[in-house]
């Protein structure tokens, strides 16, 4: 379920997917990219993390998502991140 599905006074920001909120997708794949970049760019780490932590409280601000939903998101987006570089699936531009 989504936020507004359960509080009917929420209306959230634009219309939400039909499909389930759990994980968030955008959380996911924000996450993934945000923490691989930082992990190819030590230099601009923090601002790349801080960019996929806003993109995923977004959905959440909007009220498509749950707090939970982002959280799970983002689990899965740095599992992947945390493969992607020793894996050599992104390699470094130098």
């Amino acid at each position: 379920m989504r936020p507004f599905q359960i509080d009917s006074e929420l209306k959230p920001l634009f219309s939400a997917p039909n499909h389930p909120s759990y994980p968030a997708a955008h959380a996911c794949i924000s996450t993934a990219a945000g923490y691989t970049l930082a992990g190819l760019s030590p230099r601009d780490a923090e601002s790349l993390r801080s960019l996929a932590k806003q993109a995923g409280d977004a959905r959440m601000w909007a009220g498509i998502h749950f707090r939970s939903d982002v959280e799970a998101g983002r689990a899965i987006g740095d599992a992947v991140a945390a493969l992607a570089i020793p894996l050599g699936l992104v390699v470094p531009v130098r």
